[in-house]
């Protein structure tokens, strides 16, 4: 759950121990609203509200413990929007000139964040919750008619908590570890935007039946505070080379679809050593520490795909996994509610 003033913009909440929450705190360098986890819970009841009609209000299980002002900005476990301008993405004639510009506004915009310790990976985690009856949105464009693009996206980034295999040992794929959860609606600016190319690729993407199609997507991790981590020389050199730098997620994900949503998974589990050695301790240890300003993108090839636009984006702050709750999920019928 989140305090009062975001709960009045949010369309979906979670149950499942609801972690982040919604914080208005005084003002940094830049001019954000904060969001915290809690691990209190209550019942309230939201209504969700779509362009075409008035759904049924749904009953929702979450935390709502408002964060007081002049509480320290260092707590532990926030989240906060963050501009899409933040991020430079590929412009006109990328090919050619090799040009990259701020983006546009983000195709979605984030509503729920959370994070839970969980015993073993949990891919396609909105199959364990009761969402709202949405349904998928049918662009319409003045020169193409698209495919549906979902109202929902659901972000689910699963990280290990146990070490990596070493190089000569078999993979550990699964065990215990930690889900990032983002859930995000689409933006009242890309419903009026269809004839975007970003809109066009997304809708495409969507769809697909290539998985090739599927290899575009892309992420943009950086480091916004490492000023302020005290890396050795080692680590600190690593961090300089790769910090926002945009990587191809492939093929270490999984898509699901239901009904108005769509589910990105991203497998940390998978990952190569290199990364399991080195990005995910660094998380661990300096996570609570660490301002992560975090970007998904689907990747503009051709001229009539770009320029590129974030699909969505969150900071999140002072992340400390370690005191996450700890949830379980059994089944497929067990409901959760937003």
């Amino acid at each position: 759950s989140f305090s009062r003033p975001i709960v009045e913009q949010l369309d979906f909440i979670l149950e499942a121990g609801a972690s982040m929450k919604k914080y208005v705190a005084g003002l940094d360098d830049y001019d954000v609203q904060y969001h915290s986890f809690s691990q209190e819970k209550l019942t309230s009841l939201y209504e969700y509200q779509s362009e075409t009609s008035k759904l049924e209000t749904f009953e929702t299980f979450a935390d709502q413990n408002s964060v007081s002002p002049g509480e320290k900005l260092s707590y532990e476990n926030r989240w906060s929007e963050i501009s899409a301008s933040k991020f430079n993405v590929r412009a006109m004639n990328y090919k050619k000139l090799k040009k990259k510009s701020p983006s546009r506004a983000a195709l979605y915009d984030i509503v729920c964040c959370d994070c839970w310790q969980v015993e073993s990976k949990k891919p396609h985690v909105a199959k364990y919750m009761q969402l709202p009856p949405l349904a998928s949105r049918r662009p319409r464009s003045s020169r193409t008619l698209l495919a549906p693009v979902p109202d929902l996206l659901v972000i689910n980034i699963m990280l290990p908590s146990y070490p990596p295999s070493g190089l000569l040992s078999k993979k550990r794929i699964d065990g215990p570890g930690h889900s990032i959860v983002i859930f995000a609606k689409l933006s009242e600016g890309a419903k009026a935007s269809y004839d975007d190319p970003a809109m066009k690729l997304w809708s495409k993407f969507v769809n697909t039946k290539t998985p090739k199609e599927r290899e575009r997507l892309k992420m943009i991790t950086r480091v916004a505070n490492d000023y302020d981590l005290k890396l050795d020389r080692i680590t600190s050199a690593l961090l300089r080379r790769y910090n926002g730098v945009p990587w191809l997620v492939r093929p270490e994900y999984e898509f699901h679809t239901g009904e108005g949503y769509f589910e990105i998974d991203i497998d940390f589990h998978l990952f190569p050593y290199f990364v399991l050695s080195n990005a995910v301790p660094l998380l661990n240890n300096f996570g609570p520490k660490t301002i992560l300003d975090c970007a998904l993108i689907i990747q503009g090839d051709r001229d009539d795909e770009l320029p590129e636009r974030v699909l969505a984006c969150v900071t999140l702050r002072h992340l400390n996994l370690n005191r996450a709750p700890t949830i379980t999920l059994q089944g497929s019928t067990r409901n959760f509610f937003f």
